[in-house]
């Protein structure tokens, strides 16, 4: 497992436990037609600067040395999840 991190703020936290996955927001004015995806970080940092509430992703595949951001479009459960 790799660990990567995501920046939050407390509201959209209490919408991902709602909702019992982490898939990013829908469209937004600018974009009415985005898709649902989620940005990740591989520096707490980094992930830090996109919101107060820094949440631990476990995922099951590693994007390599390279990547310092990017984003999925797969449903994060829960179970991956850690608020640290």
């Amino acid at each position: 497992m790799t660990k990567y991190y995501h920046g939050t703020s407390e509201e959209s936290w209490r919408k991902i436990q709602d909702e019992g996955i982490l898939l990013g927001k829908r469209s937004t004015k600018k974009f009415p037609k985005m898709k649902r995806m989620t940005w990740l970080s591989a520096f707490k940092e980094t992930a830090r600067s996109y919101g107060p509430i820094l949440l631990e992703i476990e995922l099951d595949w590693d994007k390599g040395e390279n990547w310092w951001q990017f984003w999925t479009y797969e449903k994060i459960t829960l179970d991956r999840i850690k608020r640290i």
